[in-house]
């Protein structure tokens, strides 16, 4: 009988351990606006391949999302949004981070208002990020490589090279629960492009800018002149950067970083 116990606890740690972690991007605010085409059949197609070649499950939703749809993943990305997230949503995201989920932020340059509504991705964040210890700036900035300093953690492993092509920074608020992985040089203001922060039992990644996950591809299958190929593109690391940050997200690596250690 102790043997059968045994066995059963050891069954369950290994299931627990290597259980496909799941990966939900947001398709519901306006991700195929003017030029954009942040898919993950678009755009993001070549992001998505490689999560899922990491050992992420991935998946889309093209309606309002809920807690209720949330919960059954580990990590949502959202797409450089042009519109904006309803109070129900913003509670609903709020809630899956603090309960444990990963919440991937993506944005782009102050007035990037691709169907003209009035939100850029800027507006739409700075709605609620501000409980995550951080805000976005409203800035445009174009410099690849961006050369200002770099934390040194796990989540840039092999990370050496990085670029946005019309991006924003990030104000980090709160040191405790948010601080910046790369900045732009001083001489640009010296503001984070990159944050990572913790909120109650969940983390969250947001990035200034659109484009370093942009594989270039329309909807119909072939590179469009409207988009270009960053992620790609020969002596950067996007591609590497952005399965470190899921694996961060999924609770895989990121011990080393002093939000975590302190919390």
């Amino acid at each position: 009988m102790k043997r059968m116990v045994v066995f059963l606890v050891a069954v369950f740690l290994v299931f627990n351990v290597y259980a496909q972690k799941r990966v939900l991007f947001d398709n519901a605010h306006a991700q195929t606006a003017g030029s954009a085409h942040w898919t993950i059949e678009t755009g993001y197609s070549d992001f998505a391949d490689d999560l899922t070649g990491a050992g992420f499950e991935v998946n889309a939703i093209e309606y309002a999302v809920t807690y209720d749809v949330l919960k059954k993943y580990d990590i949502f990305v959202v797409p450089e949004p042009n519109n904006p997230f309803s109070e129900t949503e913003i509670k609903a995201i709020t809630k899956f981070v603090s309960e444990g989920g990963g919440l991937f932020l993506i944005a782009d340059h102050k007035g990037a208002d691709r169907n003209r509504n009035g939100w850029d991705a800027v507006k739409i964040y700075n709605k609620f990020v501000d409980n995550f210890g951080f805000k976005f700036d409203a800035e445009t900035y174009s410099i690849h490589p961006i050369m200002g300093k770099r934390l040194d953690c796990s989540l840039m492993e092999n990370v050496k090279t990085v670029g946005t092509w019309g991006g924003t920074t990030l104000s980090v608020t709160d040191s405790k629960n948010a601080v910046g992985l790369i900045h732009l040089s001083s001489s640009k203001g010296g503001n984070p492009y990159i944050v990572a922060a913790i909120h109650g039992k969940g983390r969250v990644i947001a990035v200034g800018d659109s484009s370093p996950f942009d594989d270039g591809t329309m909807s119909n299958g072939k590179a469009s002149r409207k988009l270009y190929n960053n992620y790609n593109q020969e002596g950067y690391h996007h591609r590497i950067m952005s399965v470190n940050f899921a694996k961060y997200l999924a609770g895989e690596i990121g011990e080393d970083l002093e939000i975590v250690k302190n919390k």
